[in-house]
């Protein structure tokens, strides 16, 4: 059975990202990086610099660092110190089908987006997986549901990797 999950971004001061379950209760909260994550979201169009975003979730340590680049935005995702994930964003240039490149466990996925990331999927064998919906009155809010086939600390960390970046 799908979880769902609801994601705030910039939740607070020192919380870049607020992760509520489907009764809107607060499960955990991700630091911000500060300085860092105020560059980036004014010059991380151009270079980012890395960031590291860590939460617990469902006894998972999740911890999504971003590497330097230019351009672009480059993430890799660790649940309990493995790597399991690897995103990148492409050139703002390609088609919103081919935006970003996810893959789990070298196996790639397929990524669709509509109205500029205001809803976005991950696909597996032309079945969802991962869904993200921001809210049209709460423009700060993601509705979030996560199928079975993903345990839910990797689709919430694939989720906020893939938020992160659109602010690039």
């Amino acid at each position: 059975m799908a979880k769902k999950f609801f994601l705030v971004t910039d939740a607070s001061f020192s919380k870049k990202f607020a992760i509520y379950d489907e009764q809107k209760q607060m499960i955990t909260g991700v630091k911000t990086n500060g300085f860092t994550d105020f560059f980036n979201i004014f010059l991380g169009w151009f270079i980012n610099l890395p960031e590291s975003f860590k939460f617990k979730l469902d006894n998972n340590h999740v911890n999504i660092r971003s590497e330097a680049s230019l351009l672009s935005a480059k993430y890799e995702i660790f649940i309990n110190d493995q790597s399991t994930v690897k995103i990148k964003k492409n050139r703002q240039n390609h088609q919103p089908q081919q935006r970003f490149s996810v893959l789990i466990n070298n196996h790639e996925l397929h990524f669709t987006e509509q109205n500029q990331g205001n809803y976005f999927s991950i696909m597996q064998d032309n079945q969802k997986i991962i869904v993200a919906k921001r809210g049209l009155q709460q423009l700060d809010q993601y509705s979030v549901v996560i199928s079975d086939q993903v345990d839910p600390a990797t689709g919430i960390a694939i989720v906020i990797a893939i938020i992160n970046s659109y602010k690039k």
